[in-house]
């Protein structure tokens, strides 16, 4: 599921991944330019949310 939303996020052009060539395989996901701009909106997101906690 979640390596799903990411590919999709990938697709998006949201997020880009890195693959490392090692063993165990490792694999690393960063914003990308056009994601960065949503960190705003998550943060108003996670304020708001922190107000219902209970």
């Amino acid at each position: 599921m979640l390596t799903q939303v990411l590919r999709d996020l990938e697709a998006k052009g949201v997020v880009s991944r890195r693959v490392y060539d090692v063993i165990p395989p490792k694999v690393e996901y960063s914003l990308t330019r056009e994601g960065k701009k949503l960190l705003p909106v998550m943060a108003r997101m996670s304020d708001w949310g922190g107000k219902y906690e209970v």
